[in-house]
């Protein structure tokens, strides 16, 4: 993805500042919502699931130098330096970030869906495709 500032993924976002970005916050151009897949200068999202709290994470995208992380609450101590981006659902924040960062690409997208042969489908699109035209395709 193109990096983006903080302060554009807060307003990609429709989000608000629960800390102070750090002065010298460097652009974001990975997201994560994996914390055993976190990096440095990324942004975690905290993600509330079934069985898992991504909140509960967040010790672990300040241990691995997370740049920021989307979140629906504060915690309730002290996070480190980790800018928090306040939302109301990180879900839908996270699908609002997706929508700005593809808006950024001039490319095609050709997207397939269903519930069988996705996977072929692909490989023969692209191989269709490649020996005219520069793409890649998801893993």
């Amino acid at each position: 993805m193109k990096p983006l500032t903080l302060t554009e993924i807060r307003q990609a976002v429709g989000g608000r500042a629960l800390t102070p970005a750090p002065a010298d916050a460097q652009a974001v151009s990975v997201v994560c919502t994996d914390s055993r897949q976190l990096s440095a200068g990324s942004l975690f999202v905290a993600i509330r699931g079934e069985k898992h709290d991504g909140h509960v994470f967040l010790p672990q995208a300040v241990n691995a130098g997370c740049a920021a992380a989307l979140v629906e609450h504060a915690p309730n101590e002290p996070i480190g330096n980790l800018h928090l981006i306040g939302v109301a659902d990180t879900r839908v924040a996270l699908g609002r970030l997706c929508a700005t960062a593809r808006k950024a690409l001039r490319g095609k997208v050709i997207a397939v869906a269903g519930s069988n042969g996705k996977t072929g489908t692909k490989h023969l699109i692209h191989a269709a495709l490649s020996p005219k035209l520069r793409g890649t395709i998801s893993p």
